[in-house]
């Protein structure tokens, strides 16, 4: 089936707010996020939702060489470079579950410091282990005289509860069993254990006979005797049967790979073969399983090779004979890091430097293998988010095969969602800052007693500046402009240039993440019509009846959905005069509502009792205000 992406950019504010009115359970449909911004801020505005609730986090910082050119400052030395790795490291381990896994890559030039600093935050014992990984085959020359081919991915785990998970066996790896009975593929393997932990001394209670013929075998009866530590034989072979001991061809007295019971329990698993030498042996079914195998600590596949499997892939996605992001990961490195570090099928991975978003394409891609129900968090501060981020994720929903800019096969899109928001940058608060000032008062500062490290215009600028000069900047929250909710604006500088432009802010967005909610309903806003009065103590109040009118002034809308703890709340939009949001808590739910504002109460209950809302008006009880206004203007 072929699924055409659709970006609801493009969509009319009317029309998509009828759109998001239509999905139930929004945030869980939602398969992945992506925020423009710097990964601190980031971070900081998920942290309520997400503490303590993602599965893993794969992080690739900048390596600090001179080799690649990239946002951060190559010029960064080890403890710049620090200071910018480890307060996200911090940030992942708050974000992390208690088995929860982070993987981070880094090259020779950071290992060390990298290592410090995972150590320093999750502990010593909780470094499971360093990978080195054949990123570039054919190495790239240092002034050292070597070809560097590696680069490293390190795994922690939160908590000692956290575990690392087995790689699926590759394609060669899986014909290997090309046996197959009533129970699925197995291989025939020698039932004597070899290499470590493998001699009678080892493991003494699987140091037992085994009777056998040409075609059948049974396990005689024995007894343990505890103060030899060792079986003793009860009968004798019968006619035609052989005495068989876990024996190797030096003479070595190894043991079995199961116990005495085990063997009794899983005979129809072993068999007697002779091999190439002419020995009798006892061999037993070796079944693939589930989990798959081991991770080793270097991987030289030739699908980790950044060139082929990075570069190539995001070249063919694009076209044009070159790459539009430099140093991409290989997506089959970053798939099996993912594995790894236990994102199972359902789990959610974090990338703090998400760059062209193959970890994203990452999670597709094994979604796509085995229909599975992963999701992600990228966040990128650069500009190439809007370049290459975006359009790689949504042409990889469209397609999974590229070459030249476009698709060889449109039979296996997926379906897809996919949220990104942007926030506002240090530079684009500053940029929204408007200072007010006298000509007196740029006097007295420009004056030569008022200079100097303790003068006066340091001291005024530190101090009284944001306080005073700036208050009602957009970036400061003007609440004078909070009339019009849906219409909040800010001056954003667009990526790569100092050019600025006004923007709308998603104020109610911004709530949402601020108190964590995860979003169950967002309605389509309701509009009505109706008239106030104000009663014997000059209250304002409703007169008469609340009409529903969509040319009405005055509208709401309502968004429902749990906050972290588990509590279920519904926020109540109303714009106009000044712009005020009220919370109410399910009536199923024990804890106790504030009194809200009357004419609050007044105009919800009504709107629940003109059939608006889910439930009754009296179940209609707001718990919490921003604002409580003394009327209610026109919009």
């Amino acid at each position: 089936m072929c699924r055409l992406p659709v970006d609801s950019a493009y969509f009319g504010n009317e029309f998509l707010a009828r759109v998001i009115s239509s999905i139930s359970d929004i945030d869980t449909q939602i398969d992945g996020l992506l925020i423009h911004s710097n990964n601190i801020p980031a971070t900081a505005l998920i942290g309520r939702r997400y503490r303590g609730r993602l599965d893993t986090v794969y992080n690739d910082p900048p390596y600090n060489t001179e080799a690649s050119e990239i946002l951060y400052k190559n010029g960064y030395r080890n403890s710049s470079w620090c200071t910018l790795v480890e307060p996200v490291t911090e940030a992942c381990h708050a974000l992390l579950s208690e088995q929860g896994i982070l993987c981070t890559t880094i090259d020779d030039q950071q290992v060390t410091e990298l290592t410090t600093i995972v150590r320093e935050v999750f502990g010593d014992d909780e470094v499971l282990g360093t990978v080195a990984v054949r990123s570039n085959p054919s190495g790239r020359i240092t002034l050292r005289g070597l070809a560097q081919c590696h680069e490293y991915a390190i795994f922690c785990s939160k908590t000692k509860t956290g575990r690392l998970q087995k790689l699926p066996r590759t394609a060669e790896q899986q014909e290997r069993f090309d046996k197959e009975d009533a129970d699925g593929s197995f291989e025939w393997r020698n039932f004597r254990r070899d290499g470590s932990s493998s001699t009678r001394k080892d493991r003494p209670k699987q140091f037992f006979p085994i009777f056998c013929t040409e075609k059948a075998l049974r396990i005689p009866q024995v007894r343990w005797d505890v103060a030899k530590q060792e079986y003793e034989l009860l009968e004798r072979p019968i006619d035609g049967e052989k005495l068989i001991w876990p024996i190797d061809s030096d003479g070595g007295e190894r043991c079995w790979r199961w116990g005495i019971e085990t063997a009794r329990a899983q005979l129809g698993e072993l068999s007697v073969k002779t091999n190439p030498q002419g020995l009798t042996q006892i061999y037993n079914k070796y079944r693939p399983n589930t989990e798959g195998v081991l991770p080793l600590t270097i991987w030289t596949d030739k699908k980790y090779s950044a060139t082929e499997y990075g570069t190539g892939v995001v070249k063919n996605l694009f076209g044009g004979g070159r790459t539009p992001f430099d140093f991409p990961k290989s997506l089959y490195a970053t798939r099996d890091s993912l594995h790894v570090a236990s994102i199972g099928t359902s789990g959610m991975a974090l990338d703090c430097f998400g760059g062209s978003g193959t970890t994203a394409h990452a999670v597709i891609s094994l979604n796509r293998e085995d229909d599975g129900a992963r999701r992600y968090i990228l966040i990128e501060m650069g500009a190439h988010f809007d370049t290459v981020l975006l359009p790689r994720l949504k042409k990889v929903i469209y397609s999974p095969d590229w070459r030249d800019g476009l698709p060889t096969s449109r039979t296996a899109s997926v379906s897809q969602v996919f949220k990104y928001v942007r926030l506002e940058s240090y530079e684009d608060a500053l940029n929204n800052l408007e200072t007010r000032r006298t000509e007196t008062q740029q006097l007295l500062l420009n004056a030569p007693e008022s200079q100097g490290v303790d003068g006066l215009k340091e001291q005024y600028l530190l101090r009284y500046m944001l306080n005073v000069e700036t208050r009602g900047s957009q970036s400061l929250l003007n609440v004078q402009a909070f009339t019009d909710p849906t219409a909040y604006k800010l001056k954003i500088r667009r990526p790569g240039s100092d050019e600025s432009r006004e923007v709308s802010v998603d104020l109610l967005e911004t709530l949402n993440w601020l108190v964590g909610l995860t979003v169950q309903h967002i309605a389509a806003p309701q509009s009505f019509s109706a008239t106030f009065e104000r009663d014997s103590e000059k209250r304002l109040r409703l007169k008469g009846r609340l009409k529903q009118d969509g040319a009405g002034p005055w509208w709401f809308r309502t968004v429902t959905g749990t906050t972290p703890d588990g509590t279920y709340v519904e926020i109540v939009e109303i714009p106009d005069h000044p712009y005020f949001l009220g919370c109410q808590f399910h009536p199923e739910f024990k804890s106790k509502p504030l009194e809200p504002h009357p004419l609050f109460k007044e105009f919800i209950g009504a709107a629940y009792a003109h059939g608006m809302g889910r439930r009754s008006a009296r179940e209609a009880s707001a718990v919490e205000m921003f604002h409580r206004p003394e009327k209610v203007t026109r919009r």
